[in-house]
C-alpha cells in the first residue's frame, strides 16, 4: 500500500496577488448626474428618469440616488468593470430600490461608451412583484442643476 500525502496531489499554485497599499482612485468620469429613459417593451412610452452615482473605485460598489415618474429611488451596489472594446470602455451594473417599496427591486446591466457621455443596456424588475420584466434603458450624462433630461430614442 503506498501512502501519499494529500498534499501531494494538489496542483501547484503561484504566489497570491499582493494588493497595492493605497486604494485605487476614483472613477470620476462617471460620477454625478445621468439623464434618460427606461423602456418597458418596444413601441411603449418610455420612463424619465435621472440618477445620480457617487465616485466609483475599481473592486468597491458604491451606490446613489435617483428619481422618475414612479418616485425617489436608490441605487445600491453600483459597479464598474472595465471592458477593451472599440466602442465601450467597460460595463456598469446597479440596483434601484424605490423608497415606498423597499422589498422591490429592479437589476440594471449596461455598457459604458468610450466617451463616458452614455450608458445603455438592459433593466429586469423584481422577482416579488411576479411580471419578470425585462426592458431597455439609456442614460446620458446630465446635470443636477437641469433636472431630467428627456431622450427620444433608444
Amino acid at each position: 500500500m503506498i501512502k501519499t500525502s494529500c498534499l501531494a496531489l494538489l496542483p501547484r499554485l503561484a504566489a497570491p496577488l499582493t494588493l497595492p497599499s493605497t486604494p485605487p482612485s476614483p472613477l470620476s468620469p462617471l460620477e454625478g448626474a445621468w439623464s434618460g429613459e427606461l423602456v418597458y417593451r418596444p413601441g411603449s412610452p418610455g420612463v424619465t428618469l435621472t440618477v445620480w452615482f457617487e465616485p466609483f473605485i475599481i473592486g468597491r460598489a458604491t451606490n446613489g440616488r435617483g428619481v422618475d415618474n414612479n418616485g425617489d429611488f436608490s441605487i445600491q451596489s453600483a459597479q464598474f468593470t472595465y471592458l477593451s472594446a472599440d466602442d465601450y470602455v467597460g460595463v456598469i451594473t446597479f440596483l434601484k430600490i424605490y423608497s415606498k417599496s423597499p422589498s422591490r427591486l429592479w437589476y440594471f446591466v449596461g455598457t459604458v461608451r468610450k466617451d463616458n457621455n452614455q450608458i445603455f443596456g438592459e433593466w429586469h424588475d423584481s422577482l416579488q412583484d411576479g411580471r419578470q420584466r425585462t426592458g431597455i434603458f439609456k442614460l446620458e450624462r446630465g446635470s443636477q442643476s437641469t433636472g431630467v433630461q428627456y431622450v427620444n430614442s433608444l
